[in-house]
């Protein structure tokens, strides 16, 4: 499997680069670092005859760090510049937006996880953090690693991924993009569901028993149910369900929280019952995120 990490150049945006490092070695996959290059923007100061030459130029500068970052971090991969409405094969797209152009990237070399942070922006303009990151969430049926605003360092040992969903069929999606990385056996997973207490059953053990047979049905879905474990947390009405979904991950050692989102829609950032919002601000551990539904129409 191919991990396309892309990040803007911030500092902010190469937090993400050990996190995808360490899943692509859990998966035995390859990781591409990437960045997007506009020559309106990004060429200013390089003195040339010709646009052509100013690009080609900020290009090899660019990779140069690039390859210098993955070798900071001790990672292997390669590395990729890619210019703003200028794709490999095809027609030039004038007017591409710079979540196109990761898409583009992320076709022309047929990745299957897309990677980046999201939370801040870089200096010139919002690159690829914040809103960059969900307006390609909700364009694509690729899962996405996001390392939110709170992210630490990555830890060791084997990769332990949570899922959460709400029990809804969109909510499976996370589900759905987990199974495939759980082949590889240093990759584990706990199948997690929090359940808000009712005055009438402050324990809610009515819907745990049928929430732990159904977790119990799911896991029996993966290529090794040994390596996957299931979890079911009452919380008190008023308690957040992305604050015990972040203490669940942080209890257990997760390396990422697999969660479905609506993504991104033309005026703003929907999320299911936006608890991954919620989970993205809080998380110490990436998120993969999951398109629940069909692409936006814009």
């Amino acid at each position: 499997m191919k991990i396309l990490v892309t990040t803007d150049g911030s500092g902010r945006s190469w937090v993400v680069i050990p996190h995808a490092a360490r899943l692509a070695a859990a998966i035995d996959g390859e990781l591409v670092l990437a960045r997007v290059l506009d020559p309106r923007l990004d060429c200013d100061n390089a003195v040339t005859l010709s646009l052509d030459d100013a690009v080609r130029i900020v290009s090899e500068r660019w990779s140069h760090e690039l390859t210098a970052r993955l070798a900071e971090a001790k990672v292997g991969g390669r590395v990729v510049v890619c210019v703003r409405g200028q794709p490999t094969v095809g027609v030039r797209g004038q007017h591409e937006e710079i979540r196109d152009s990761i898409l583009r990237v992320a076709k022309e070399e047929r990745a299957d996880i897309l990677s980046m942070s999201s939370g801040g922006s870089s200096v010139v303009r919002h690159a690829l953090l914040g809103s960059v990151a969900m307006g390609v969430l909700g364009r694509t049926p690729l899962p996405m690693l996001v390392a939110g605003e709170r992210v630490e360092g990555v830890g060791s040992g084997e990769y332990h991924i949570i899922v959460t969903s709400d029990g809804s069929p969109d909510a499976a999606r996370a589900l759905e993009a987990t199974i495939p990385l759980c082949v590889h056996p240093s990759v584990r997973v706990t199948l997690l569901r929090v359940l808000a207490a009712t005055p009438e059953d402050p324990g809610n053990a009515a819907d745990a028993v049928a929430v732990a047979d159904e977790l119990e049905q799911l896991r029996q879905r993966f290529p090794v149910p040994a390596n996957v474990r299931t979890m079911v947390r009452t919380i008190d009405p008023l308690g957040g369900v992305d604050t015990a979904i972040v203490n669940a991950a942080s209890m257990l050692g997760a390396s990422a929280i697999a969660i479905s989102t609506h993504g991104h829609s033309a005026k703003y950032h929907v999320f299911m019952g936006s608890v991954a919002l919620g989970v993205l601000r809080q998380s110490p551990v990436p998120l993969l995120l999951v398109r629940s539904g069909p692409a936006p129409v814009t």
